[in-house]
């Protein structure tokens, strides 16, 4: 993702359907982001470069950032809103956002706080609220600037709370250098 972000590009519909765990050549377990569908090429000050006819929102509700949901200008930003989601759904196996249909979900998405990770699944190590939400956060300012900041910012927490990562997968400096 930081690769596309890097290339002027921003996905838009990051969700755990459109990334696939494959293997490379050695055996080294590695994600790869598939459907770039409504993926946008970003202008040259981080915006997109063309927004819907109607300013209508594309995407999944339950992984759409605010500004993404009200049909706005999105830059890179908001795939590290997703990219927090879909970690807050793989730790805590719930969604922070759900409702009866596509409106409630906007809705939550752009006016409601997620709840705590650690209040949701209690086994949880506390110290994972504060990089998840961070990601999460409102407005994209206060988010992370890159998705490889997120992603040490998440195995600091780990190796913090004694939590081990698997040997196979690359950590984010690997990332960042490939």
């Amino acid at each position: 993702l930081d690769a596309a972000h890097q290339k002027g590009i921003a996905h838009r519909d990051l969700k755990p359907e459109n990334v696939v765990i494959t293997v490379d050549e050695d055996g080294t377990p590695f994600a790869k982001l598939l459907d770039f569908g409504i993926a946008k090429l970003l202008s040259s000050d981080g915006g997109v470069q063309h927004k819907t006819q109607t300013g209508a929102p594309i995407g999944t509700p339950h992984y759409m950032s605010p500004e993404q949901a009200r049909g706005r200008n999105v830059d890179h930003r908001t795939d590290i809103y997703s990219f927090g989601i879909v970690v807050y759904h793989c730790l805590t196996g719930q969604l922070p956002f759900d409702g009866e249909d596509y409106m409630d979900i906007l809705l939550k998405q752009v006016g409601q706080d997620p709840p705590r990770p650690s209040e949701v699944c209690p086994g949880l190590p506390e110290g994972f609220d504060a990089v998840i939400l961070w990601m999460m956060a409102k407005d994209p300012a206060v988010r992370p600037e890159t998705l490889g900041a997120a992603v040490q910012a998440l195995e600091e927490v780990a190796a913090g709370e004694g939590v081990d990562l698997p040997p196979a997968l690359p950590s984010a400096a690997h990332i960042r250098q490939t």
